[in-house]
Protein backbone atom coordinates (compact mmCIF):
# COMPACT_ATOMS: atom_id res chain seq x y z
CA UNK A 1 0.00 0.00 0.00
CA UNK A 2 1.24 3.97 -0.77
CA UNK A 3 2.41 6.16 1.24
CA UNK A 4 -0.72 8.19 3.42
CA UNK A 5 -2.72 5.20 2.50
CA UNK A 6 -5.81 4.64 5.44
CA UNK A 7 -5.97 1.32 6.98
CA UNK A 8 -8.96 0.88 9.81
CA UNK A 9 -9.62 -2.25 11.66
CA UNK A 10 -12.45 -0.96 14.00
CA UNK A 11 -15.13 -2.87 16.15
CA UNK A 12 -14.36 -6.22 15.41
CA UNK A 13 -15.60 -8.56 18.19
CA UNK A 14 -13.45 -11.90 18.40
CA UNK A 15 -15.14 -14.45 20.76
CA UNK A 16 -15.83 -17.58 22.13
CA UNK A 17 -13.80 -19.74 20.29
CA UNK A 18 -12.57 -23.33 21.36
CA UNK A 19 -9.40 -25.21 19.36
CA UNK A 20 -7.76 -28.01 20.07
CA UNK A 21 -4.17 -29.50 19.23
CA UNK A 22 -1.33 -27.62 18.41
CA UNK A 23 -3.66 -24.86 16.80
CA UNK A 24 -2.49 -21.67 16.85
CA UNK A 25 -5.25 -18.22 17.23
CA UNK A 26 -4.61 -14.91 16.71
CA UNK A 27 -7.77 -12.87 17.10
CA UNK A 28 -6.75 -9.99 14.97
CA UNK A 29 -4.05 -9.45 12.92
CA UNK A 30 -2.93 -6.52 10.93
CA UNK A 31 0.30 -6.99 9.28
CA UNK A 32 -1.08 -4.88 5.76
CA UNK A 33 1.53 -2.63 4.48
CA UNK A 34 5.29 -1.90 3.95
CA UNK A 35 7.91 0.17 3.78
CA UNK A 36 5.43 3.47 2.78
CA UNK A 37 4.31 5.80 5.71
CA UNK A 38 0.82 3.99 5.85
CA UNK A 39 -1.63 5.40 8.82
CA UNK A 40 -2.89 2.07 10.71
CA UNK A 41 -5.80 2.32 12.96
CA UNK A 42 -6.46 -0.62 15.15
CA UNK A 43 -9.62 0.49 17.26
CA UNK A 44 -11.92 -0.30 19.76
CA UNK A 45 -11.25 -3.71 19.13
CA UNK A 46 -12.16 -7.30 21.38
CA UNK A 47 -11.05 -10.03 21.82
CA UNK A 48 -11.91 -12.87 25.10
CA UNK A 49 -12.98 -16.14 25.74
CA UNK A 50 -10.65 -18.13 24.25
CA UNK A 51 -9.68 -21.69 25.03
CA UNK A 52 -7.23 -24.03 23.31
CA UNK A 53 -5.16 -26.66 23.38
CA UNK A 54 -0.66 -26.36 22.87
CA UNK A 55 -0.78 -23.82 20.81
CA UNK A 56 0.14 -19.95 20.70
CA UNK A 57 -2.54 -17.41 21.47
CA UNK A 58 -1.90 -13.81 20.11
CA UNK A 59 -4.94 -11.40 20.78
CA UNK A 60 -3.83 -8.75 18.65
CA UNK A 61 -1.33 -8.74 15.84
CA UNK A 62 0.65 -5.70 14.46
CA UNK A 63 3.39 -5.24 11.95
CA UNK A 64 4.61 -2.98 9.12
CA UNK A 65 4.05 0.08 11.27
CA UNK A 66 6.20 2.07 9.29
CA UNK A 67 3.99 4.88 9.62
CA UNK A 68 1.45 6.34 12.16
CA UNK A 69 -0.06 3.59 13.98
CA UNK A 70 -2.53 4.06 16.51
CA UNK A 71 -3.48 0.23 18.43
CA UNK A 72 -6.19 2.02 21.35
CA UNK A 73 -9.18 1.34 23.26
CA UNK A 74 -8.81 -2.32 22.69
CA UNK A 75 -9.59 -5.22 25.14
CA UNK A 76 -8.30 -8.72 25.25
CA UNK A 77 -9.62 -11.02 28.00
CA UNK A 78 -10.30 -14.92 29.32
CA UNK A 79 -7.97 -16.67 27.27
CA UNK A 80 -6.66 -20.32 28.38
CA UNK A 81 -4.35 -21.91 26.42
CA UNK A 82 -1.56 -24.11 26.98
CA UNK A 83 1.22 -22.34 25.20
CA UNK A 84 2.06 -18.53 25.10
CA UNK A 85 -0.52 -16.17 25.34
CA UNK A 86 0.08 -12.64 24.17
CA UNK A 87 -2.42 -9.93 24.79
CA UNK A 88 -0.94 -7.80 22.01
CA UNK A 89 1.89 -8.28 19.89
CA UNK A 90 4.16 -5.50 18.26
CA UNK A 91 6.39 -7.13 15.32
CA UNK A 92 9.51 -5.75 13.84
CA UNK A 93 8.15 -4.70 10.21
CA UNK A 94 9.09 -1.22 10.33
CA UNK A 95 11.52 0.89 8.25
CA UNK A 96 10.66 4.32 8.25
CA UNK A 97 12.45 6.81 10.28
CA UNK A 98 9.49 8.86 10.80
CA UNK A 99 7.46 5.46 12.06
CA UNK A 100 5.46 6.13 15.02
CA UNK A 101 3.44 3.30 17.00
CA UNK A 102 0.98 4.57 20.01
CA UNK A 103 -0.53 1.65 21.74
CA UNK A 104 -3.12 2.86 24.45
CA UNK A 105 -6.56 3.02 26.91
CA UNK A 106 -6.14 -0.69 26.32
CA UNK A 107 -7.26 -3.32 28.50
CA UNK A 108 -5.67 -6.77 29.29
CA UNK A 109 -6.55 -9.25 31.59
CA UNK A 110 -7.59 -12.54 32.85
CA UNK A 111 -5.01 -14.80 31.08
CA UNK A 112 -4.07 -18.66 32.29
CA UNK A 113 -1.80 -20.51 31.07
CA UNK A 114 -0.45 -23.96 31.78
CA UNK A 115 2.32 -24.65 29.45
CA UNK A 116 5.74 -24.09 30.06
CA UNK A 117 5.89 -20.85 27.87
CA UNK A 118 5.43 -16.85 28.61
CA UNK A 119 2.27 -14.95 29.32
CA UNK A 120 2.25 -11.60 28.88
CA UNK A 121 -0.02 -8.27 28.16
CA UNK A 122 2.01 -6.40 25.91
CA UNK A 123 4.84 -7.87 23.67
CA UNK A 124 6.84 -5.14 21.82
CA UNK A 125 9.88 -5.33 19.48
CA UNK A 126 10.52 -3.14 16.56
CA UNK A 127 13.66 -2.06 13.83
CA UNK A 128 16.89 -1.75 14.81
CA UNK A 129 17.64 1.52 13.81
CA UNK A 130 14.70 3.84 13.05
CA UNK A 131 11.30 4.20 14.49
CA UNK A 132 9.59 4.85 17.82
CA UNK A 133 7.13 2.72 19.79
CA UNK A 134 4.88 4.24 22.61
CA UNK A 135 2.94 1.94 25.04
CA UNK A 136 1.21 4.36 27.35
CA UNK A 137 -2.21 4.63 29.35
CA UNK A 138 -2.46 0.51 29.12
CA UNK A 139 -4.13 -1.61 32.53
CA UNK A 140 -2.93 -5.24 33.04
CA UNK A 141 -3.88 -7.24 35.50
CA UNK A 142 -4.99 -10.99 36.49
CA UNK A 143 -2.52 -12.82 33.81
CA UNK A 144 -1.34 -16.62 35.49
CA UNK A 145 0.76 -19.54 34.06
CA UNK A 146 0.18 -22.31 36.33
CA UNK A 147 3.08 -24.43 34.68
CA UNK A 148 6.17 -25.07 36.77
CA UNK A 149 8.41 -23.53 34.06
CA UNK A 150 6.04 -21.11 33.37
CA UNK A 151 6.47 -17.43 33.35
CA UNK A 152 4.23 -14.16 33.31
CA UNK A 153 5.01 -10.55 32.04
CA UNK A 154 3.20 -7.37 32.15
CA UNK A 155 4.89 -5.41 29.26
CA UNK A 156 8.03 -7.32 27.55
CA UNK A 157 10.02 -4.75 25.36
CA UNK A 158 11.88 -7.27 23.31
CA UNK A 159 14.05 -4.75 21.17
CA UNK A 160 13.92 -1.59 18.78
CA UNK A 161 15.28 1.31 18.28
CA UNK A 162 13.34 3.57 20.52
CA UNK A 163 10.64 2.40 23.21
CA UNK A 164 8.97 4.41 25.52
CA UNK A 165 6.69 3.12 28.33
CA UNK A 166 4.55 5.61 30.48
CA UNK A 167 1.56 5.62 32.60
CA UNK A 168 0.61 2.26 32.67
CA UNK A 169 -1.11 0.02 35.70
CA UNK A 170 0.18 -3.95 36.25
CA UNK A 171 -1.16 -5.83 39.05
CA UNK A 172 -2.41 -9.51 39.76
CA UNK A 173 -0.03 -11.34 37.75
CA UNK A 174 0.89 -14.89 38.89
CA UNK A 175 2.52 -18.19 38.71
CA UNK A 176 1.74 -20.01 41.36
CA UNK A 177 3.64 -23.23 40.58
CA UNK A 178 6.73 -22.16 39.11
CA UNK A 179 9.94 -23.12 40.23
CA UNK A 180 12.91 -20.17 39.56
CA UNK A 181 12.03 -16.21 38.85
CA UNK A 182 9.79 -16.27 36.41
CA UNK A 183 7.28 -13.12 37.73
CA UNK A 184 7.96 -10.30 36.12
CA UNK A 185 6.24 -6.50 35.85
CA UNK A 186 7.47 -5.38 33.07
CA UNK A 187 10.40 -6.92 31.18
CA UNK A 188 13.15 -4.88 29.55
CA UNK A 189 14.95 -8.05 27.71
CA UNK A 190 16.22 -6.24 24.46
CA UNK A 191 19.73 -6.04 23.14
CA UNK A 192 19.28 -3.78 20.43
CA UNK A 193 22.56 -1.79 19.69
CA UNK A 194 22.30 1.51 19.47
CA UNK A 195 18.70 1.73 21.37
CA UNK A 196 16.62 4.23 23.84
CA UNK A 197 14.49 2.63 25.84
CA UNK A 198 11.98 5.24 28.54
CA UNK A 199 10.15 3.92 31.64
CA UNK A 200 7.91 6.71 32.97
CA UNK A 201 5.04 7.12 35.53
CA UNK A 202 4.51 3.16 35.50
CA UNK A 203 2.99 1.81 38.79
CA UNK A 204 3.47 -1.91 38.84
CA UNK A 205 2.59 -3.51 42.20
CA UNK A 206 3.41 -7.70 42.30
CA UNK A 207 2.03 -10.07 44.58
CA UNK A 208 1.51 -13.47 44.85
CA UNK A 209 3.72 -16.84 46.10
CA UNK A 210 4.50 -20.20 43.98
CA UNK A 211 4.52 -23.75 45.70
CA UNK A 212 7.51 -24.35 43.88
CA UNK A 213 11.53 -24.32 44.71
CA UNK A 214 13.66 -21.31 44.33
CA UNK A 215 10.52 -18.82 43.65
CA UNK A 216 11.80 -15.28 42.60
CA UNK A 217 9.83 -12.13 41.21
CA UNK A 218 10.96 -8.52 40.08
CA UNK A 219 8.50 -5.47 39.30
CA UNK A 220 11.22 -4.73 36.27
CA UNK A 221 13.92 -6.53 34.71
CA UNK A 222 16.36 -5.09 32.89
CA UNK A 223 18.76 -7.00 30.20
CA UNK A 224 22.78 -5.44 30.73
CA UNK A 225 25.24 -4.72 28.73
CA UNK A 226 28.63 -3.26 29.34
CA UNK A 227 27.77 -1.16 25.72
CA UNK A 228 26.29 1.91 27.41
CA UNK A 229 24.26 2.57 23.80
CA UNK A 230 22.80 -0.80 24.01
CA UNK A 231 19.42 -1.00 25.07
CA UNK A 232 19.83 2.13 26.98
CA UNK A 233 17.23 2.22 29.93
CA UNK A 234 16.16 5.52 31.96
CA UNK A 235 13.53 4.61 34.70
CA UNK A 236 11.65 7.87 36.07
CA UNK A 237 9.02 8.65 38.38
CA UNK A 238 7.46 4.71 38.38
CA UNK A 239 6.04 2.40 41.63
CA UNK A 240 7.61 -0.67 42.05
CA UNK A 241 6.24 -2.57 44.17
CA UNK A 242 7.49 -6.43 44.87
CA UNK A 243 5.30 -7.58 47.98
CA UNK A 244 5.28 -11.68 46.54
CA UNK A 245 5.88 -14.12 49.38
CA UNK A 246 9.13 -15.89 49.16
CA UNK A 247 8.79 -19.64 48.45
CA UNK A 248 10.32 -21.94 50.66
CA UNK A 249 14.27 -22.45 49.61
CA UNK A 250 13.14 -19.28 47.90
CA UNK A 251 15.36 -17.76 45.30
CA UNK A 252 15.66 -13.83 44.39
CA UNK A 253 12.67 -11.42 44.67
CA UNK A 254 13.40 -8.00 43.99
CA UNK A 255 11.83 -4.79 42.97
CA UNK A 256 14.42 -4.24 40.40
CA UNK A 257 16.52 -7.28 38.48
CA UNK A 258 19.39 -6.24 36.37
CA UNK A 259 20.27 -9.28 34.62
CA UNK A 260 22.67 -10.39 32.85
CA UNK A 261 27.15 -9.08 33.37
CA UNK A 262 27.47 -6.99 36.42
CA UNK A 263 27.37 -3.41 35.02
CA UNK A 264 25.83 -0.13 35.49
CA UNK A 265 26.47 0.67 31.86
CA UNK A 266 23.09 0.74 29.89
CA UNK A 267 21.32 2.38 32.90
CA UNK A 268 20.81 5.79 32.28
CA UNK A 269 22.00 8.66 35.15
CA UNK A 270 19.40 10.13 34.56
CA UNK A 271 16.97 7.38 35.98
CA UNK A 272 15.63 9.00 39.20
CA UNK A 273 12.33 9.44 41.67
CA UNK A 274 11.73 6.17 41.35
CA UNK A 275 9.74 4.27 44.41
CA UNK A 276 11.24 0.90 44.59
CA UNK A 277 9.93 -1.49 47.30
CA UNK A 278 10.42 -5.42 48.35
CA UNK A 279 9.00 -5.29 51.68
CA UNK A 280 11.25 -5.63 55.25
CA UNK A 281 14.86 -6.01 54.11
CA UNK A 282 16.48 -9.11 54.23
CA UNK A 283 18.17 -11.61 51.70
CA UNK A 284 15.53 -12.74 49.92
CA UNK A 285 13.46 -9.13 49.69
CA UNK A 286 15.68 -6.84 47.82
CA UNK A 287 15.83 -3.16 45.92
CA UNK A 288 17.99 -4.76 43.42
CA UNK A 289 19.54 -7.83 42.35
CA UNK A 290 22.22 -7.98 39.50
CA UNK A 291 23.06 -11.35 39.34
CA UNK A 292 25.92 -11.58 42.08
CA UNK A 293 25.56 -8.57 44.33
CA UNK A 294 22.21 -8.21 46.82
CA UNK A 295 20.94 -5.11 48.07
CA UNK A 296 18.54 -5.06 50.90
CA UNK A 297 18.49 -1.37 51.81
CA UNK A 298 17.98 1.87 49.69
CA UNK A 299 20.86 2.98 51.06
CA UNK A 300 22.87 0.67 49.69
CA UNK A 301 21.43 0.36 46.06
CA UNK A 302 21.77 3.98 45.82
CA UNK A 303 25.71 3.94 46.81
CA UNK A 304 25.92 1.12 44.24
CA UNK A 305 23.90 3.24 41.32
CA UNK A 306 25.08 6.49 41.72
CA UNK A 307 24.37 9.22 40.13
CA UNK A 308 21.20 7.66 39.21
CA UNK A 309 18.14 7.73 41.75
CA UNK A 310 19.91 10.44 43.92
CA UNK A 311 15.92 11.41 45.38
CA UNK A 312 14.75 7.60 44.81
CA UNK A 313 12.61 6.02 47.52
CA UNK A 314 11.49 2.45 49.22
CA UNK A 315 8.68 2.54 51.05
CA UNK A 316 5.32 1.04 51.04
CA UNK A 317 2.53 2.67 49.03
CA UNK A 318 -1.33 2.26 49.85
CA UNK A 319 -3.82 2.26 47.10
CA UNK A 320 -7.15 2.67 46.68
CA UNK A 321 -7.60 -0.32 45.10
CA UNK A 322 -6.05 -3.56 43.84
CA UNK A 323 -9.06 -4.93 41.92
CA UNK A 324 -8.63 -4.20 38.13
CA UNK A 325 -12.13 -3.95 37.30
CA UNK A 326 -12.22 -0.58 40.20
CA UNK A 327 -11.83 2.83 38.93
CA UNK A 328 -9.43 3.21 41.99
CA UNK A 329 -6.99 0.67 40.88
CA UNK A 330 -3.36 1.45 41.94
CA UNK A 331 -4.56 5.32 41.82
CA UNK A 332 -3.09 6.87 45.28
CA UNK A 333 -4.85 7.68 48.20
CA UNK A 334 -4.04 10.87 49.68
CA UNK A 335 -2.10 11.81 51.74
CA UNK A 336 0.91 9.75 49.68
CA UNK A 337 4.69 10.45 49.29
CA UNK A 338 4.12 9.95 45.89
CA UNK A 339 2.63 13.49 45.76
CA UNK A 340 6.21 14.81 46.10
CA UNK A 341 7.97 16.67 43.37
CA UNK A 342 9.31 14.29 40.76
CA UNK A 343 11.29 14.46 37.44
CA UNK A 344 9.79 16.43 34.82
CA UNK A 345 9.19 14.43 31.30
CA UNK A 346 8.62 16.78 28.41
CA UNK A 347 6.01 15.21 26.17
CA UNK A 348 4.13 13.30 28.94
CA UNK A 349 1.70 16.07 29.85
CA UNK A 350 -1.10 14.00 31.07
CA UNK A 351 -1.54 11.01 33.62
CA UNK A 352 -3.48 7.92 33.42
CA UNK A 353 -6.97 8.82 33.81
CA UNK A 354 -6.59 12.05 31.53
CA UNK A 355 -5.74 14.60 34.38
CA UNK A 356 -2.91 17.01 33.21
CA UNK A 357 0.38 16.61 34.80
CA UNK A 358 1.06 20.04 36.64
CA UNK A 359 4.83 21.02 37.56
CA UNK A 360 5.89 19.89 39.87
CA UNK A 361 5.07 16.17 38.32
CA UNK A 362 4.60 13.45 40.56
CA UNK A 363 5.18 9.98 40.98
CA UNK A 364 3.02 7.21 39.24
CA UNK A 365 0.54 7.19 37.12
CA UNK A 366 -1.81 9.64 38.78
CA UNK A 367 -1.19 12.31 41.16
CA UNK A 368 -3.20 11.47 44.78
CA UNK A 369 -6.73 13.42 44.95
CA UNK A 370 -5.95 16.49 47.07
CA UNK A 371 -7.38 16.50 50.65
CA UNK A 372 -9.73 20.16 51.42
CA UNK A 373 -7.69 21.55 54.67
CA UNK A 374 -10.36 23.82 56.56
CA UNK A 375 -7.99 25.05 58.83
CA UNK A 376 -4.43 25.02 60.01
CA UNK A 377 -2.30 25.47 63.19
CA UNK A 378 0.62 27.40 63.42
CA UNK A 379 1.62 25.38 66.60
CA UNK A 380 1.16 21.77 65.55
CA UNK A 381 0.60 21.86 61.74
CA UNK A 382 3.03 24.86 60.09
CA UNK A 383 3.22 28.38 59.29
CA UNK A 384 0.03 30.18 58.24
CA UNK A 385 0.80 33.45 56.12
CA UNK A 386 -1.66 35.99 55.70
CA UNK A 387 -1.36 38.58 53.20
CA UNK A 388 -3.68 41.60 53.75
CA UNK A 389 -5.22 42.48 50.57
CA UNK A 390 -7.39 45.05 52.15
CA UNK A 391 -8.56 46.21 55.27
CA UNK A 392 -11.53 43.48 55.40
CA UNK A 393 -11.35 40.77 53.09
CA UNK A 394 -9.80 38.72 50.53
CA UNK A 395 -6.83 38.06 52.36
CA UNK A 396 -4.82 34.94 51.25
CA UNK A 397 -3.95 32.06 52.99
CA UNK A 398 -1.03 30.00 52.38
CA UNK A 399 0.79 26.91 54.05
CA UNK A 400 4.33 26.93 54.27
CA UNK A 401 5.06 23.08 53.87
CA UNK A 402 8.84 23.38 55.03
CA UNK A 403 7.39 24.16 58.15
CA UNK A 404 4.83 20.75 58.57
CA UNK A 405 6.57 17.80 60.52
CA UNK A 406 8.58 16.10 58.30
CA UNK A 407 6.30 13.06 57.93
CA UNK A 408 3.95 15.11 55.82
CA UNK A 409 3.15 15.56 52.95
CA UNK A 410 0.87 17.84 51.05
CA UNK A 411 0.15 18.54 47.56
CA UNK A 412 0.66 22.28 46.35
CA UNK A 413 -2.35 23.37 44.81
CA UNK A 414 -2.01 27.30 44.73
CA UNK A 415 -2.93 29.60 47.09
CA UNK A 416 -6.66 29.78 49.16
CA UNK A 417 -7.89 32.81 48.96
CA UNK A 418 -10.10 33.34 52.45
CA UNK A 419 -12.14 35.38 54.62
CA UNK A 420 -9.19 34.53 57.48
CA UNK A 421 -10.45 35.04 61.52
CA UNK A 422 -8.61 33.72 64.45
CA UNK A 423 -10.47 31.21 66.42
CA UNK A 424 -7.83 30.34 68.98
CA UNK A 425 -4.40 31.08 70.13
CA UNK A 426 -2.24 30.12 66.61
CA UNK A 427 -5.59 28.47 64.83
CA UNK A 428 -7.42 30.05 61.72
CA UNK A 429 -10.53 29.52 60.27
CA UNK A 430 -11.33 30.52 56.86
CA UNK A 431 -13.63 30.08 53.95
CA UNK A 432 -13.20 29.92 50.24
CA UNK A 433 -13.06 32.77 48.25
Amino acid sequence: DGVNSLNNTKNNLFSNITVAGATAVTGISNTNGSTAAMIKNVLNNKVSNITGGTGTIQGLLVNFDAGTTTVTSDTVSNITYGAAITGIVFGTGTNNVNAVTNCSLNVINTFTGSGAFQVAGIFTTGSATVGTRNVFRNKIYNLANNNSGGSVAGIRVNGGFNQNVYNNLLADLRTPSSTGSLLFGISVVSVQTNSTISVDYNTVYLTGSSSGLNFGSSAIVHTTSTTATTANLTLRNNIFIKASTPSVNPGVTAAYVRAGAVTLANYNAASNNNIFFAGTPSATNLIMFDGTNSYQTLATYKAAVTPSDANSLSVNITFQSTTGTSSGFLHLTSPSIASRPASTIPGIPIAFDGSPRNIPQHIGVDPPVPQLLMGFSTRANGTLHRRRADHHANRVAEVNPHALDRGSHLLIIGNVGADAQSIAPGVFDFKLA
